[in-house]
């Protein structure tokens, strides 16, 4: 990897002298400007589509979300009440499979296969466990699975950016979302004679969009 080298900068009719540090190796340029001047980045090798905070809703920004897991830091209803901060520990996740299965966990959470398109990201049939979570967390757990499900059932459309997208439902609601990193390899074909089998025999419902 090549040293770094300094490079003496003096911009015509100031008196002071910027010191601009440079880096060129493998491909990948980084300028830190030290006086004050924007960062500037250009790196090479991952080609995956990225939100970028100029990346309006509906423009796309659903390819960049694939292969990638989350937490979710806050959600807010379609009535638009104030965010509800989920817990830090354990952290509530929202997985986005190569294979286009959205999951998210919370009391019991929900998983469901997404609609084909990158415009806008939909789950028509969502499936969860039936748990009950009674206690004043667990029942702000089930009210957090009813409302994400209801707005990934729904519809919703990607801002944000790659790190932090933020998923707006099309009829209301928000859930802010923070990288953790790639999403697990999704499970064989249930047809795969190499598959493990199952012996979870907890109920499971079904909920459609209407």
């Amino acid at each position: 990897m090549a040293e770094p080298e300094d490079i003496e900068i003096a911009e015509e009719g100031q008196g002071d002298r910027r010191r601009v540090i440079g880096l060129v190796a493998a491909g990948c340029l980084i300028v830190v400007a030290v006086a004050g001047v924007a960062i500037v980045a250009f790196g090479g090798g991952d080609d995956r589509p990225r939100i970028t905070d100029e990346t309006p809703a509906g423009s796309g920004g659903v390819a960049a979300l694939w292969g990638n897991r989350y937490q979710i830091t806050s959600t807010v209803e379609s009535s638009g009440d104030e965010p509800w901060i989920p817990p830090s520990e354990p952290p509530l996740t929202m997985t986005f499979g190569t294979d286009r299965t959205v999951s998210f966990t919370g009391c019991n959470g929900g998983t469901g296969r997404a609609a084909d398109g990158d415009e806008e990201l939909a789950v028509p049939e969502m499936m969860s466990t039936m748990r009950a979570c009674i206690d004043a967390d667990g029942e702000a757990l089930m009210a957090h699975d009813t409302r994400t499900a209801e707005l990934l059932r729904a519809g919703a459309t990607i801002g944000g950016t790659a790190d932090a997208p933020v998923l707006t439902g099309v009829g209301g609601g928000e859930v802010r979302l923070r990288l953790i990193g790639p999403a697990p390899e999704p499970p064989p074909p249930v047809d795969d004679p190499d598959a493990p089998v199952s012996s979870d025999d907890e109920s499971t419902e079904t909920t459609q969009a209407p």
